[in-house]
């Protein structure tokens, strides 16, 4: 797999730095809208961009603005003052799907976690 210029190296060796990136997000307020299908399935989310939202990305994303135009051309959002995180969904997902680290929404717990974590949960 062609890995992606704007993404850390750390991203693509560490599965739970983009879960507990999202999480974070999620608990500090920075959504600005996210959606996800009644399965857990992600479905699309973005994040208010500020200084806070982007030391929060930078872990994962080393390029911000190479990435929100790679995410803004490959995926739609109507909102140019926002990060778009599709982009960084489905990069994990492809990495990290064959290991069971494929991440989901746990609408009763209100986080995010691993497929495997979320199948035992049920």
């Amino acid at each position: 797999m062609e890995r992606k210029d704007f993404f850390t190296q750390e991203f693509y060796e560490n599965p739970n730095l983009t879960l507990d990136i999202m999480n974070q997000l999620v608990e500090g307020d920075h959504v600005a809208d996210m959606d996800m299908y009644q399965s857990g399935t992600f479905l699309f989310m973005e994040v208010y961009e500020n200084d806070d939202t982007k030391k929060i990305l930078a872990p994962v994303i080393s390029d911000l603005e190479t990435y929100k135009e790679y995410n803004n051309k490959n995926y739609f959002s109507d909102e140019t003052t926002q990060i778009g995180l599709c982009a960084l969904f489905d990069e994990h997902s492809d990495v990290f799907f064959k290991q069971g680290k494929e991440i989901m929404w746990d609408k009763d717990c209100r986080q995010f976690v691993f497929q495997d974590d979320f199948m035992d949960y049920d």
